[in-house]
């Protein structure tokens, strides 16, 4: 095996420089990058010289915007304190002035019902008294129908008003209308002539009334008559012959 010998060429060679060995007590005029690095950190904990408080900033005046963000907050300060206020006052101003109203209101609804009951009462009234002429109207009306029917109902209300004349009376009259008479003359011929009653006629008389007298006194049962005495009981007013 052959050894081939590796030749550099001349072109191809670096420059070199001869080391020398330095004196210990000669200084580099160049720091090496430890002393440099040490350097910088023995500045940075070497303490602050500036002779301003710590923890304390110069005082600066407030810029322009910062005076307007002032006075705004002041604006919406106020505006929010005016706001409850006024809410609360609107309140309770609105508070008495529903109660007002409804005060208000629940009289008028008072005065509303106290005159309904008024004219309830007037219509009630009226109602009664509507229905007490038409009752009477009917009555008078059925008992003239009666009559006519059955004339015979007059003789009990003859009776009824000789019972009525004091038994010593002298010379009885029997006052009817003509027809009535004559009933009465078939009907009650043997009572009235055992007192020597007279039957005397007068178309004034209603029939189914009668009026008799004897010795100044005077029985009057004539219908018109009978009829005022049953409203005078009611306290109405309602002629017969209306």
């Amino acid at each position: 095996m052959d050894n081939t010998t590796h030749v550099i060429p001349k072109e191809d060679m670096t420059p070199c420089k001869r080391w020398q060995l330095d004196s210990l007590d000669s200084k580099n005029t160049q720091d090496t990058p430890a002393s440099s690095q040490t350097d910088k950190t023995d500045q940075k904990n070497e303490p602050s010289t500036s002779t301003e408080p710590e923890g304390q900033n110069p005082l600066t005046s407030p810029t322009k915007e910062q005076i307007e963000h002032i006075f705004q907050q002041a604006r919406e300060d106020g505006y929010s304190a005016g706001f409850q206020a006024g809410r609360s006052a609107g309140y309770q101003e609105g508070r008495q002035n529903a109660e007002t109203e409804l005060k208000s209101e629940i009289k008028y609804i008072q005065t509303i019902l106290s005159e309904l009951d008024r004219e309830f009462h007037q219509i009630d009234q009226q109602v009664a008294q509507d229905l007490l002429t038409l009752a009477l109207n009917l009555s008078k009306k059925m008992i003239t129908e009666a009559l006519q029917i059955r004339p015979e109902l007059v003789l009990p209300i003859v009776q009824e008003a000789i019972r009525q004349l004091p038994h010593a009376a002298q010379h009885p009259r029997l006052h009817l209308h003509p027809d009535d008479a004559l009933l009465v003359s078939n009907h009650l011929s043997d009572e009235l002539s055992q007192s020597d009653w007279k039957i005397c006629t007068d178309e004034k008389i209603n029939r189914g009334g009668c009026r008799v007298d004897a010795a100044g006194s005077e029985v009057d049962a004539s219908l018109s008559t009978r009829w005022q005495r049953i409203l005078a009981t009611t306290g109405q007013e309602n002629n017969w012959l209306e």
